[in-house]
């Protein structure tokens, strides 16, 4: 009887530290689905990237284009640069069609091209969705800037699932899924990474309905306000 009396006086304050343990902090007023809902909520990356974008003038850098389609890869190093509005040079450094340069004219509407070497004189005039200055999937170069695709993501979050994640590195992941593959060249799904310093985007990654990777884009050594004008990219 006294041992059972012991066991008892032992284990009781045990027992009443397991009822009274409180479930963890959480905001006055909000429940922790909420709290989730909110730690994902894209919205706060869209306005930081807005606020970034306002302040953009021109900006260079340099793109690194990867396109896979069917058994094709298209792999291509631009020098890219870029003046508001939308007035847009890339020139192929490294990958197919090396020393190649486009110049988009938003005045225009058109795209100027032109080879390297002897074949530098011959300049030709192109809408932007002419085969010879697209991607194997179709992209154009009016499709390649920070304010593009700050349109496009705005517009993901009309008909699409768009959330944020934080990565490893601290960098800030905004995920679209359920993409009209129609609209985007075969994707229903998207990544873009963000440097959260800048706010620019970092890295674009597009997939297929069968998860397969089919575009990625990754910008670097990015440059703002450097000074360039429309005049400058013209060839």
């Amino acid at each position: 009887m006294k041992r059972i009396l012991i066991l008892t006086l032992l284990w009781a304050p045990i027992m009443l530290q397991a009822q009274t343990t409180e479930a963890p902090p959480q905001e006055p007023g909000k429940s922790i689905h909420e709290m989730e809902a909110e730690a994902h909520d894209p919205g706060p990356v869209f306005q930081a990237w807005e606020k970034a974008l306002s302040q953009i003038k021109n900006y260079e850098c340099t793109l690194v284009s990867e396109v896979w389609k069917d058994d094709k890869k298209e792999y291509k190093v631009y020098e890219y640069h870029y003046v508001h509005p939308d007035f847009v040079k890339m020139k192929v450094l490294k990958g197919d069609s090396k020393g190649g340069e486009a110049y988009y004219d938003p005045e225009s509407g058109k795209v100027r091209a032109r080879k390297t070497g002897l074949f530098s004189v011959i300049r030709l005039t192109l809408d932007p969705d002419n085969k010879k200055v697209t991607s194997i999937r179709g992209h154009k170069i009016t499709e390649t800037s920070f304010f593009y695709y700050y349109k496009k993501w705005k517009d993901y979050t009309t008909y699409a699932n768009v959330y944020r994640d934080t990565l490893d590195n601290g960098h800030v992941l905004l995920v679209a899924e359920g993409l009209k593959p129609e609209e985007n060249y075969g994707a229903v799904r998207a990544t873009l990474e963000f440097n959260p310093e800048t706010w620019l985007p970092l890295k674009l990654e597009e997939y297929d309905a069968n998860g397969k990777l089919i575009h990625r884009v990754v910008y670097q050594d990015i440059r703002i306000n450097t000074g360039e004008k429309p005049e400058d990219l013209r060839f």
